[in-house]
């Protein structure tokens, strides 16, 4: 038996079921209350005349969109940005392996171009991200030129100069920092990641980090927690919670918490109603609620796996979940202050793993022009 389990090509195997879900695909539609006439926004496209996403939702929350300095290269592009997004998240160029790979060594060019892209079409940046536990084996704060770990003392030092230089030079356009981005741990038996921060600091770097930013960005930023995969995992959603009931019973200065929303399409914890349920608990901590780097794959996460083109029965579920978590979230934007894409459209998407193979993970397809999900979050 186990030579058979041994031999089974498990990327046929879940061909397989995915096509036998794919025959029931009707039927979850019934249970959902739809029907996949509803669901259908064909008549819809290459309608160049649409009214702009950010447009739609003025009266809910700001709709944003992560962006890279090589995107604004296009003018066609930048236009696309400004009809659909108010405001930007900085993508890849405030991370510390990019803007500043060793110590002194800045590097400001792509992020001073997306700063500029701002300034001068009066958007709001999200400043993404000044911490960052997972980059730490990169990082030149926590090592030494040997590489063993810093003492919390020289680390603290670094960080305190490193936020100084970044929030100085952006804190004018910036209005949201995201001050630490992904600390919690998705397991029981800690409630942090193990991280080289962890290790140097314990949970006192939390505390630091934000007191740092509340120094040097202006009094109406807004400092914000950002976490991954709350949805998918309950267990980190209450390491998550913990933490900030932490942080804020010991009056450090966090003004909210970003829960990501990179979203398996076909998962089945990942739901319009897990979403509701998170967005109603952390809405008792009393802070701000942000839903940031929004994109719903069509691969499971499965890297090896590739579509020619999107499957119809994949791309119902895709349709579906987004009006869904959009009802959801427009039915709690007394809470919600910001809700953010990661990317704009389907080319310009970190779902894109490789050449010739297209994810289909947000609103607009690799043309910029909307796809149907498009006119299913807009049809309210």
């Amino acid at each position: 038996m186990s030579d058979f389990i041994n031999s089974l090509d498990f990327g046929m195997v879940t061909d397989v079921i995915y096509r036998f879900l794919s025959l029931f695909m009707p039927v979850v539609l019934f249970l959902s209350g739809t029907s996949a006439y509803e669901l259908d926004y064909s008549d819809m496209l290459n309608n160049s005349e649409y009214t702009g996403l950010c447009t739609v939702y003025e009266d809910y929350f700001p709709i944003g969109s992560a962006i890279g300095s090589h995107t604004l290269n296009d003018p066609e592009c930048a236009e696309f940005v400004l009809k659909n997004f108010n405001s930007l998240t900085f993508e890849y160029e405030l991370k510390q392996p990019i803007i500043c790979p060793a110590e002194g060594a800045w590097n400001f060019s792509g992020a001073d171009k997306v700063a500029d892209f701002a300034r001068e079409h009066g958007l709001k940046l999200r400043g993404h991200t000044l911490l960052w536990g997972a980059e730490a084996p990169d990082n030149w704060m926590v090592y030494d030129e040997n590489n063993n770990l810093v003492s919390k003392e020289v680390f603290y030092g670094r960080l305190y100069n490193y936020m100084q230089t970044i929030i100085t030079r952006y804190d004018d356009v910036v209005d949201v920092w995201d001050v630490v981005n992904e600390p919690c741990h998705h397991g029981r038996d800690r409630m942090l990641d193990n991280d080289a921060l962890y290790r140097i600091c314990g949970e006192e770097y939390l505390d630091k980090a934000f007191e740092f930013a509340r120094e040097f960005a202006g009094e109406n930023d807004k400092l914000i927690l950002n976490e991954t995969k709350v949805l998918y995992n309950k267990v980190k959603e209450n390491n998550l919670y913990k933490t900030l009931e932490r942080l804020l019973a010991r009056g450090v200065p966090v003004d909210g918490v970003g829960i990501q929303g990179h979203v398996d399409t076909l998962s089945y914890k990942e739901t319009a109603g897990r979403l509701d349920s998170v967005i109603k608990r952390f809405s008792k901590l009393g802070i701000e609620i942000q839903i940031t780097e929004i994109d719903m794959t069509a691969y499971s996460y499965d890297i090896q796996k590739q579509y020619d083109e999107l499957p119809k029965w994949i791309e119902q579920f895709q349709i579906l979940k987004y009006k869904r978590m959009f009802e959801v979230l427009r039915k709690h934007s007394d809470v919600i202050t910001s809700v953010t894409f990661w990317g704009i459209d389907d080319a310009h998407s970190y779902l894109v793993t490789g050449p010739g193979r297209e994810d289909w993970g947000l609103l607009f397809d690799k043309y910029g022009k909307p796809k149907q999900s498009f006119y299913a979050v807009c049809d309210f």
